[in-house]
């Protein structure tokens, strides 16, 4: 999986590119499956909550020696062999001014925009129109479009596609995430003229992400891991989707110091609902790993949300072994 960086003097003739502000790692997976099931040398980037490529051999961690860069995606397209086919490429980038820094290195094919959300305040500022200002920088001119209805509805995108000339293909909104996300990959596929049941049954046969959302089983309560959401709107759909009373679940927010228009926009969510107790965790937290599961174990049921980094990434661990000795 991994080869020595180089200059590559040909590339992979399908290239997608992946931005938006949810989902993007899921749909890198779940693109590279299906191009993997149809017999394509297929290799894709994740930066998400632990940085990995995936290819014919499966998925291996991106180690780094220092810390997140969006040149690293410059370095790893470098890093691909020749005889790739299909490459499949996260945009990580966060500042404005670098959205369009892995257009230029990737020169995309086809482009899959999952959504918008108002994230990263600090950078992109507050709202869902000053995102969709910032990631729309993501989307190469001409170039093929793969969304959700429900994104091409929003004003901002449809006048951008119109002015960058972006052929678009629509699937419908979906209230659940995987299943919103499979139909994106699936299209994406299809765009690039690969299609067949094969394709749907890789991506159905993918195991959850490292940080995907899923309810433990707690003594005496559950916890349902939704860290990894970190927008407000998208963590609201997940709490929604359980159907539990917020007056009967205790919320445990995982916050992070270098985030603070994350954590400003979160407490829209905590104000919204009357939950049973508000617990604070963060990048600070030194808390035993253990006595965290325990001081929650007591508590019912248990609504994690926020950042993944940090102490969630630890509990995952703890609850993976438990859940399998169960």
């Amino acid at each position: 999986m991994f080869f020595l960086f180089r200059e590559r003097r040909t590339k992979p003739k399908i290239r997608i590119l992946v931005t938006g502000c949810r989902g993007k790692s899921s749909l890198v997976r779940l693109c590279t499956a299906g191009l993997l099931s149809c017999g394509l040398r297929a290799f894709g980037r994740i930066t998400g909550v632990v940085p990995r490529e995936i290819g014919p051999d499966g998925e291996r961690q991106i180690l780094r020696a220092s810390g997140a860069h969006v040149a690293e995606i410059r370095w790893w397209l470098h890093s691909l062999p020749p005889e790739a086919d299909a490459v499949v490429l996260e945009n990580s980038a966060v500042s404005p001014d670098l959205q369009e820094a892995a257009v230029r290195w990737l020169r995309p094919t086809l482009s899959v925009f999952t959504n918008i959300r108002e994230d990263h305040r600090e950078s992109w500022g507050e709202g869902t129109r000053n995102a969709a200002d910032v990631l729309l920088r993501g989307i190469a001119p001409g170039v093929p479009v793969v969304m959700t209805s429900a994104t091409l509805e929003t004003e901002l995108v449809a006048e951008a596609m119109r002015r960058l000339a972006c052929p678009v293909t629509c699937v419908p909104s979906a209230p659940d995430f995987r299943e919103e996300n499979i139909a994106l990959a699936l299209s994406a596929c299809a765009c690039v003229g690969l299609r067949g049941p094969q394709v749907e049954r890789s991506m159905r046969s993918l195991a959850p992400d490292i940080a995907d959302f899923r309810v433990f089983p707690l003594d005496g309560g559950e916890l349902a891991f939704a860290f990894s959401a970190n927008d407000v709107e998208s963590t609201g759909r997940l709490f929604e989707s359980l159907s539990w009373a917020p007056e009967k679940t205790t919320l445990l927010y995982n916050g992070r110091g270098d985030r603070p228009g994350r954590d400003a926009a979160f407490e829209r969510f905590f104000s919204d609902r009357r939950w049973r107790a508000i617990v604070r965790i963060g990048s600070a937290h030194e808390q035993d790993d253990a006595a965290l599961v325990r001081s929650i174990s007591g508590r019912g049921r248990v609504f994690g949300c926020g950042n993944a980094a940090g102490a969630p990434l630890r509990l995952l661990s703890l609850l993976d072994g438990e859940e399998r000795h169960e």
